[in-house]
């Protein structure tokens, strides 16, 4: 107890000259969370053990070479990890300054975790509705290629905009006629092709081949590994939304299909195009918790979409026309993110064609 009395007095006069605030390792950044983190002085040592939170859920510990035992547990929370219970260790070690710089370690984990926690709470609290107007996304023109990205991709980076829940990217291309992406690799990736306008081939490793044409869809898991070709055959532009969300699980094999979807199916109400969720059963399937859904509404006329969560991440983008959710007004190509809300209702103030992105 004189170890915990005494530290609780020099945590912060020593926490940061010791560095374990300031250089500790984000327990979340782009490619989710790492596989341990790990904290030392001396001979004293403190790894925390983190399971992926995608691919192996359920506890994670943390442990210390030091005979520090029981020094944290962690449960598996939702955006972070989420603090269950932390322990004093039981000290064994000889050196006091080894049992301080444990302490130190522990406090400043699970501090780290409680303000998170503390965040996203708050955040759960609040509905967002954010307009991204077209003009503001990114933008690289390769001639044959124009393409604007809603989120950060090649040269494009914003750290405001890396991704959207699982949505890591949504790409708005304009492919010239008899010109495309030659072949290339993709793994561990949900890729889904909108076309809104003209066609595109499809050709990849596993020996598929298929045109998709205007307001059809196709869907290619990346797996453990697949490599494809894109090109629009066709004597006029093809302009896509190219959309990739991140899986559920990495591996596995990979798989491409490919789905017309009449737009007279979706007037006046969303239709699942590709999803995850199991009683989507017309939809193309998708490997991870997502769905994409399209939409067509006359002028006037409003359309309402109900998540099965407030917290789900909503990104949508009309294809065509002009739009109102809530307060915020939109037009075609502009992106509107949306989160907290317990129901969206759209409202077209022209004819317009939509495209939305449910993802965890």
């Amino acid at each position: 107890m004189k170890a915990l009395r005494l530290g609780q007095q020099m945590i912060d006069a020593i926490g940061h000259r010791l560095g374990f605030y300031e250089q500790a390792p984000p327990l979340f950044g782009e490619d989710g969370p790492p596989r341990s983190l790990a904290f030392e002085k001396g001979h004293a040592k403190l790894r925390f053990h983190l399971r992926d939170a995608i691919a192996d859920s359920g506890y994670r510990t943390a442990h210390s070479p030091c005979r520090c035992t029981e020094a944290a547990f962690f449960g598996h929370g939702e955006e972070y990890p989420e603090l269950i219970e932390a322990r004093l260790p039981k000290f064994h070690c000889s050196d006091f300054l080894n049992i301080l710089v444990c302490f130190i370690a522990v406090i400043g984990m699970t501090s780290n975790l409680y303000f998170q926690r503390t965040r996203q709470s708050c955040e759960r609290k609040t509905a967002m509705i954010e307009h991204r107007p077209f003009e503001s996304l990114g933008a690289a023109n390769h001639g044959w290629l124009d393409a604007h990205h809603h989120f950060s991709f090649a040269g494009y980076h914003d750290p405001a905009r890396v991704n959207w829940g699982a949505l890591r990217v949504w790409n708005d291309d304009v492919i010239a006629a008899q010109s495309g992406f030659p072949t290339h690799s993709h793994q561990d990736m949900e890729i889904i092709t909108y076309v809104r306008t003209g066609a595109i081939t499809h050709r990849d490793s596993m020996g598929n081949e298929g045109r998709t044409e205007a307001g059809d869809v196709q869907v290619m898991s990346a797996g453990r590994g697949v490599a494809h070709s894109e090109f629009n055959l066709e004597d006029e532009e093809t302009t896509i939304f190219q959309i990739w969300i991140i899986p559920t699980q990495r591996g596995g094999e990979p798989d491409w299909g490919a789905r017309e979807f009449p737009k007279g199916n979706r007037a006046g109400a969303f239709i699942p195009l590709a999803s995850g969720a199991d009683n989507d059963e017309d939809a193309l399937p998708l490997r991870t918790d997502a769905r994409v859904l399209g939409a067509t509404i006359k002028a006037g006329e409003s359309v309402t979409y109900v998540p099965r969560q407030a917290d789900r991440h909503l990104y949508l983008v009309p294809a065509t026309g002009r739009i109102r959710v809530g307060d915020t007004e939109a037009k075609a190509r502009d992106g509107v993110a949306i989160t907290k809300e317990e129901t969206i209702t759209i409202t077209a103030l022209e004819d317009s064609e939509l495209v939305l992105v449910d993802a965890a």
